[in-house]
């Protein structure tokens, strides 16, 4: 994996919905509505995918 050498400053605002919903605004106009499932299988690909990073 190669390292990033330039450092990039920035923010992310979380707002708590609910246990399950967030909604995360960035200082660059990002916005992310993240919400949280319980999935066996998506967490096994995950832990598959980030070995190979």
């Amino acid at each position: 994996m190669q390292e990033i050498k330039n450092e990039q400053l920035g923010w992310l605002e979380i707002t708590y919905l609910s246990n399950k919903l967030r909604i995360c605004r960035g200082d660059k106009g990002t916005l992310f509505v993240l919400r949280k499932i319980h999935s066996p299988t998506l967490f096994k690909n995950f832990k598959e995918f980030i070995k190979i990073y």
